[in-house]
């Protein structure tokens, strides 16, 4: 009888967490800036602060970008800078990580993924 082994590990991504997007935040995200947009606008009489305003427009145009991406592919997290990467729980926290695994049968590796 052949020995069998299977082993993983995590390997930290180049992705930084600010690129890392999960569907639940993104749409908190999305309700919450319409809020502040919403507030803004009415204070926008007393104070003008058009250059805050434009800025959460363009960051919402990104995130319904990011949302739309994620609706058709069926992902519910995506990371714009490696792809295939996650957000994992780590000895070190939660780190951006690809799951490394390889199989063993007998003596030569039978299966290697990233």
């Amino acid at each position: 009888m052949k020995a069998i082994a299977i082993d993983g590990t995590e390997i930290k991504a180049w992705n930084s967490r600010n690129r890392n997007h999960m569907r639940s935040v993104v749409e908190k995200q999305l309700a919450g800036m319409d809020k502040k947009i919403s507030e803004y606008l009415k204070e926008m009489d007393e104070n003008d602060d058009k250059e805050k305003i434009e800025s959460m427009r363009k960051r919402m145009k990104k995130l319904r970008e990011i949302k739309k991406s994620m609706d058709q592919s069926g992902l519910d997290e995506m990371s714009l800078t490696d792809p295939d990467a996650r957000l994992m729980k780590t000895c070190r926290g939660m780190e951006i990580c690809f799951n490394g695994q390889i199989s063993f049968v007998g003596k030569k590796p039978s299966h290697c993924r990233l």
